[in-house]
């Protein structure tokens, strides 16, 4: 199965959307552009022709973390990494089954330990979506 991985322009409407529904008096806008294209090329890196990231929660995991930690947008950061992670799944016949609160904690979680582990991340992405293909 071929992937379907998020562009930069996906993530920044995501962005957009979040903030004029959920927080309309924030600005929107990307302060580490530079960040963003790494958080959305990171899941496709292939070193000595092999994944770096080879399973999709892996993939999903790195998107997911990166876009918490590296704060690419003046805000809604870590709203931003949810809704990606919920779209890259989408995209891959998967979807996220969490409750909400469980999400949030979860990324609260990791942007308070941003050196969390990526099986860690991965292993909670797989224990909590389901696959529909």
């Amino acid at each position: 199965m071929t992937l379907r991985y998020l562009t930069e322009p996906e993530v920044i409407m995501l962005n957009g959307l979040l903030i004029k529904k959920f927080s309309p008096m924030e600005p929107i806008g990307i302060i580490e552009p530079g960040a963003l294209n790494m958080c959305v090329e990171q899941p496709k890196q292939i070193v000595f022709e092999r994944e770096l990231y080879p399973t999709l929660h892996d993939k999903a995991g790195i998107l997911y973390k990166n876009l918490v930690i590296k704060h690419c947008f003046a805000n809604a950061n870590k709203r931003t990494a949810l809704a990606s992670l919920g779209l890259f799944l989408k995209y891959n016949g998967s979807q996220l089954m969490a409750s909400n609160q469980d999400a949030e904690n979860f990324t609260v979680s990791i942007a308070l330990n941003s050196d969390m582990e990526l099986a860690a991340i991965s292993n909670w992405i797989n224990k909590n979506s389901a696959t529909h293909l």
